[in-house]
């Protein structure tokens, strides 16, 4: 029986990005950059496994979970089942300063006034949007071929395609 937070998946992308990019380090390029935002991404991400399992609740967590059904792929940085209800959670360091532009899309501006650079961002919430939308897809075609009612675990779900 489930008592208590369980980690069902834990690998990273991020993490495993942290390591290609340590052995170029090593080799000698030049992808520090590159290696400091991956860490960010993941450090973001572990912090928030770490804070769900300080939770005293039961629930499945699963990170970083890749789902491609029907054309469509999407990439969740967390998704955590309880007993009633099931969350996605994004995970995104967005620093600066955020504006909507005139288009409705956000932008984010940093630096100081000599180097100001602005630059398009992915809006949070039309991330989690498509993942929720392309989730309830793959739950109503689990139902539609398992009428026999009763709920359904993740394994229905994931083995439903």
């Amino acid at each position: 029986m489930l008592d208590k937070p369980t980690i069902l998946k834990n690998t990273s992308i991020w993490e495993d990005e942290c390591r290609r990019l340590e052995a170029l380090m090593a080799a000698g390029e030049d992808v520090k950059a590159e290696y400091d935002r991956a860490m960010k991404n993941a450090l973001g991400e572990r912090r928030i496994i770490e804070t769900l399992l300080t939770l005293n609740m039961p629930m499945y967590i699963l990170r970083d979970v890749n789902i491609n059904y029907g054309g469509k792929a999407t990439r969740v940085n967390c998704m955590v089942f309880t007993r009633k209800m099931a969350f996605v959670i994004e995970c995104d360091d967005i620093y600066g300063n955020i504006e909507i532009n005139h288009d409705g899309g956000f932008e984010k501006s940093h630096g100081g006034r000599e180097n100001k650079v602005v630059e398009g961002v992915f809006y949070p919430m039309n991330a989690t949007k498509e993942h929720i939308d392309l989730i309830s897809k793959i739950k109503k075609l689990a139902y539609l071929r398992h009428k026999g009612g009763g709920h359904y675990t993740l394994y229905r779900i994931a083995d439903s395609t």
